[in-house]
């Protein structure tokens, strides 16, 4: 937060600075514009009397002096003299603080020793700190080939039959006509899936397709399946259904 409001001040003190030209320079307006932006009028200007100094040193006489300048000036805007006036101001008061703050000096560091340590303190209430010692730390790499871990052996789990009385199958979409859900059938079975399609015929008369997928009789085998639907943007419904005892789907 220190920073933030050391940021405040000097942009409020920029702010200011910048106001204060722009105010001071539209005030003296008529010394602005003609000493420093319309000086090239004068015939005394810097450069026409180089010119004429040259030109009186070569020989050429007063032929390079110029002795008037004739110009007018036109405004081809409503209050063209205020906004111009605003405008040189306001540039100037910019121009002006940025010179001024070049001109200050720059603020001094702190030195700090060369090897980054902070100098020692001296007084009667300082304390003098005790170098910290470096605590032991583990290095695995030197402990791990010294040790072993023998892992126990342990049988893979393979469900027994009579376990389970269901299988699993999956519901991959329903369909009011049979060409939506043989072309369902064939997307699936791009992904190395067999899918059906079973007509479910409603109460109310109404005939849909159903595209099934399995069944399967592990839930491995299940989430494999699901994983390959969803891959195509195929959310399915998993359904456990029972055993088919024939052996046929």
């Amino acid at each position: 937060m220190d920073h933030l409001e050391e940021l405040r001040k000097r942009l409020f003190f920029a702010l200011i600075g910048i106001l204060s030209l722009s105010i001071t320079l539209f005030v003296m307006k008529d010394w602005v514009f003609n000493r420093l932006i319309f000086a090239p009028r004068n015939p005394d200007f810097i450069t026409f009397r180089a010119w004429c100094a040259m030109g009186r040193f070569t020989g050429a006489g007063d032929r390079l002096c110029v002795t008037e300048v004739n110009y007018e000036l036109i405004n081809t805007t409503m209050l063209g003299n205020f906004s111009a006036h605003i405008l040189v101001s306001a540039i100037g008061g910019f121009i002006g603080f940025i010179a001024y703050l070049n001109s200050l000096p720059a603020p001094e560091q702190p030195r700090t020793p060369s090897n980054g340590q902070e100098p020692p303190k001296t007084g009667t209430g300082s304390v003098a700190k005790e170098p910290t010692q470096k605590k032991p730390g583990y290095k695995f790499y030197d402990m791990l080939p010294d040790s072993e871990v023998v892992p126990p052996q342990v049988d893979e789990y393979t469900p027994g039959p009579g376990q389970t009385d269901f299988d699993y199958l999956v519901q991959t979409g329903s369909f009011r006509t049979k060409a939506d859900a043989e072309w369902q059938r064939a997307q699936i079975a791009f992904q190395g899936l067999r899918a059906y399609v079973r007509q479910i015929d409603m109460d109310s008369g109404s005939t849909w397709f159903r595209v099934n997928v399995g069944p399967f009789t592990s839930r491995s085998q299940m989430n494999s399946a699901v994983d390959k639907l969803v891959s195509i943007n195929i959310e399915p419904l998993v359904r456990k259904v029972a055993k088919d005892k024939s052996g046929n789907n």
